[in-house]
């Protein structure tokens, strides 16, 4: 278990992101990759995750062309919370 820090989660993202970046994605060309990055970290929230990575602009990139933080289903909104990740260009 991790205790996030304000900065680590971008960080980390940043990090996977460039990973999925580099890849060689076989069966394309492909108009876009859009990565999903899942999540169940216990101590990290769905609002604390919105509040950092809400206003970061992640890229450029040469083949993602989306991004999202999936995180574990959440009985109370019966839905999967999901933070939109800016992708640059």
């Amino acid at each position: 278990m991790r205790v996030w820090n304000f900065g680590e989660i971008s960080a980390k993202v940043s990090s996977l992101l460039v990973g999925k970046d580099t890849k060689k994605y076989l069966g394309g060309p492909y108009s876009g990759i859009v990565v999903c990055l899942f999540t169940d970290e216990p101590m990290l929230t769905f609002d604390e995750a919105k509040e950092e990575l809400g206003s970061i602009k992640f890229g450029p990139f040469s083949q993602v062309t989306s991004a999202f933080l999936v995180f574990s289903y959440d009985p109370d909104t019966k839905s999967y919370p999901t933070v939109l990740l800016q992708i640059t260009a």
